[in-house]
């Protein structure tokens, strides 16, 4: 668990995760949200937050990309959901924390495996 915390999991609540919500809820998906219906809103955020990861991927092929942003994408539409349920962003950047925490116990896991 203490791995994880400063690792990339919920340490990052202390640097990406706040300023990534901020930007892709409190920003994008607020002024989408004044011109789109909440649902239009939440897609088009959606897709602007897995572009603006593109450069975690930049030399992996795309058939391994692929997965990534699917699952990016799928994240950011139950982000924006529960942005727009709670209005809180303090939700939305623990869920994005513990998500980042399970993937990389994960992928940890994967990789020491004997």
């Amino acid at each position: 668990i203490r791995v994880c915390f400063w690792s990339g999991g919920l340490g990052d609540v202390y640097k990406g995760q706040p300023g990534e919500e901020l930007l892709a809820r409190g920003v994008i998906q607020g002024r989408l949200k004044d011109a789109y219906p909440p649902i239009a809103a939440i897609v088009l955020a959606s897709v602007v937050f897995t572009l603006g990861h593109v450069g975690n991927l930049v030399a992996t092929p795309l058939g391994r990309a692929l997965p990534y942003f699917a699952q990016l994408f799928v994240l950011s539409l139950v982000l924006g959901w529960l942005y727009e349920r709670s209005e809180n962003l303090l939700v939305v950047v623990f869920v994005h924390a513990v998500y980042n925490c399970i993937t990389f116990l994960s992928q940890y896991a994967a990789a020491t495996a004997p």
